[in-house]
């Protein structure tokens, strides 16, 4: 009789330590909390600025796509881009403008939104489109060309859209952003 309720409580506490693990994996998540900007005191979330608008020339007489673009050109905005970031609407991106054309990488650390990055030539036709990338990676994600610009637009973007490798953009930028 002594040695079945010894097994009852042995039993018991293995259950309750089984119970205790299984909420402890499920409630704490230390790898993904530790770059939430919402647990970093002191990062604020930048908001999309517009800076312009950018036409996709598509080919196949397809309609033209057009979105609001903000802009980027100088070293420490190249670096920070799209980091922090939560959300991003269908319709916008942000275009970076390199001051020359070169093999570029591009990475996904602090960014949380899947993207697709499209890598342009001087002549501003596509010569590279890295589709839905992977957020918070720190992997390098190369052109597969020399580009001198470089778009990020939500991922899906260019496959629903038909944009493809070959295509050219234009875009506009407003005059009072001093570019």
């Amino acid at each position: 009789m002594k040695r079945k309720k010894a097994g009852n409580r042995i039993f018991i506490v293995v259950a309750i330590l089984l119970a205790a693990a299984f909420l402890v994996m499920f409630v704490y998540k230390p790898s993904s909390r530790k770059e939430d900007p919402a647990v970093r005191p002191g990062v604020s979330i930048p908001e999309f600025r517009k800076d312009g608008t950018l036409s996709f020339i598509v080919r196949e007489g397809r309609d033209t796509v057009r979105i609001e673009i903000e802009v980027v050109k100088d070293q420490s905005a190249i670096m920070r881009g799209l980091m922090y970031r939560l959300k991003m609407e269908d319709y916008q991106g942000m275009l970076f403008i390199f001051p020359e054309e070169e093999k570029r990488w591009f990475w996904m650390k602090n960014t949380y939104i899947p993207l697709d990055i499209i890598y342009l030539d001087d002549d501003l036709k596509i010569v590279t489109i890295q589709a839905d990338t992977q957020p918070l990676s720190e992997e390098s994600i190369p052109s597969e060309l020399p580009a001198r610009y470089v778009l990020e637009v939500n991922a899906g973007f260019a496959a629903v859209h038909g944009i493809r490798e070959g295509d050219k953009i234009e875009f506009s930028i407003t005059p009072s952003q001093g570019f």
